[in-house]
Parts: structure tokens; C-alpha cells; sequence
């Protein structure tokens, strides 16, 4: 998987696209593997804010205006995993020139084993059009009809531009009598849903301490499916390891995390 550029895809938001790349850039981090997570939603970039990051000085927006050299936006997270981020002033998207975007990643390829795009729902078309780079799709869905029909357009446009479509990660599953199963879901897109990714209360804290669940909430059920699920993406398995829980170690990191320490 050396030098492999993941375009991690939806067709709207709030299904769990970024929160989905922030992961498996963390669990590629604990096998291991060296990973950057890129945002590259211009108008409404959101990685920074899921990890407590809201005014990077070297942004994306930066790099594209020359300004910056893309080496030098690189931040490294304290869960470990390194992310470029998009400036969230508005003022910041005046004069991006978004065609340098492929020119600017590729400098980064030799750097790391896995560049994840967290790229910007619904914009799939353009996105592809800017980014050769892209080689591979990961496509991410909710188990609701009108999210997956959304996501089997999503999929139509990458095979255009002859892309490998990974498979589909469905997230938010909670077995309710309304979700479409994996494999009605497989069946529908003509794509493998090669993970599974169920509806976690801890999702919500994880954000609120702006880490990734991985390392806030290692032992929960999310937390062993993004792992599973990067495994799958680097060809092999991961079993679940049973570690006896310290609550009192996970409570005053959550303290440090909202600054109550």
C-alpha cells in the first residue's frame, strides 16, 4: 500500500466522512504505518475543529495561495497522526488557486506510506477533476436509503474517472427496523461494504476532547471497527485484545483534553 492516495468520499454531510479518516490515519498510526490526513474542503473545512485546532497559522488555503510551503503545514497531532488543515476565515478562500492542489500534494507522496483526502461532501466531481493524484475511493454512507442512493452517485463519478473504489463504509449503524442491511447496501452499489462502523455515544465525546476515538475511547465498539477496517484497507486482520480498563486513567484525560486540569 506504499504511496497510496485515498479519496475518502460522501455525498453530504454528517455521515462520518472526516470522523472516519481522522481514524483510520490514528489506527495506520498505532500499526505502525506513516499517514497524513489533508483537508481539502475549501469553503468549509472542518478537520481542525474535530481536533481542537481552530487557527493553524499554515493552512491549505496558505499552500494554494503560495504563501506557504505545504511541508511546513503539516501539524502533528498529540494522538500522533499528522494532518494538513483548511483556515476556517472566510476571508481565506479569496484568490485560492485550487489547480495547484494536485501539484502541492504530490510533493508529500514520498513522505508517507497513505494519504487520506478527507475531501468536501458532494463535490466528488471537482475534486476528481483537480486530483489526479487520487488513486483509490473510500466511499462513506449511513445505513439510510436516501444517504446510500446519494453515495451510488458518488460512485458512478468515480468509475468515470477510473478510479479503484475501495469499497463502502457504512457508519451510524444501530440494527434499527428503517436501516438498509450491508448487504442490501452491497447490492444496491454494486461496491462491498467492507466495514461496518455502529452508532457509539463515545463518537460524540471523542469529538468534544478533539481526538480521535482510538485514543480517547480505545476499548469501544467504534474504536475496534476502524481498526478492523484499516487492517482490511493494508490486507490483513485485527483482533480484538481484551485490556482491563482504567476509568480513572481515561477520566483525567478527558479532564486535560476540555482544560479542567
Amino acid at each position: 500500500m506504499k504511496n497510496k492516495v485515498i479519496g475518502v468520499f460522501s455525498a453530504k454531510g454528517g455521515v462520518g466522512k472526516t470522523t472516519t479518516s481522522i481514524n483510520i490515519a490514528a489506527a495506520l498510526n498505532q500499526f505502525g504505518r506513516t499517514a497524513l490526513v489533508i483537508d481539502t474542503d475549501i469553503t468549509s473545512p472542518n478537520l481542525g475543529m474535530y481536533l481542537g485546532n481552530f487557527n493553524i497559522p499554515n493552512s491549505l488555503h496558505k499552500v494554494l495561495k503560495g504563501n506557504v510551503d505545504i511541508k511546513n503545514a503539516v501539524y502533528i497531532h498529540d494522538s500522533g497522526i499528522h494532518v494538513i488543515v483548511g483556515s476556517i476565515n472566510p476571508h481565506d478562500v479569496d484568490k485560492i488557486d485550487y489547480k495547484k492542489i494536485n501539484e502541492e500534494i504530490s510533493k508529500l507522496k514520498d513522505n508517507y506510506e497513505i494519504l487520506l483526502i478527507d475531501s468536501a461532501p458532494g463535490r466528488y466531481e471537482e475534486t476528481l477533476a483537480e486530483m489526479d493524484i487520487i488513486t483509490s475511493i473510500l466511499i462513506i454512507t449511513t445505513p439510510e436509503l436516501a444517504s446510500v442512493t446519494d453515495a451510488l452517485r458518488t460512485i458512478t463519478i468515480a468509475k468515470e474517472f477510473k478510479k479503484e473504489i475501495l469499497g463502502v463504509v457504512v457508519t451510524r449503524a444501530g440494527n434499527h427496523e428503517h436501516e438498509m442491511t450491508p448487504d442490501n447496501i452491497s447490492a444496491m452499489l454494486g461496491v462491498p461494504v467492507i466495514a461496518v462502523i455502529p452508532e457509539d455515544k463515545n463518537i460524540p465525546l471523542s469529538a468534544k476532547v478533539s481526538s480521535p476515538i482510538l485514543q480517547s475511547h480505545p476499548e469501544s465498539d467504534a474504536s475496534y471497527a476502524y481498526k478492523q477496517l484499516t487492517a482490511s484497507l493494508l490486507g490483513e486482520t485485527y483482533k480484538k485484545i481484551e485490556v482491563k480498563r482504567n476509568d480513572d486513567s481515561m477520566f483525567k484525560y478527558m479532564m486535560k483534553n476540555l482544560g479542567l486540569e
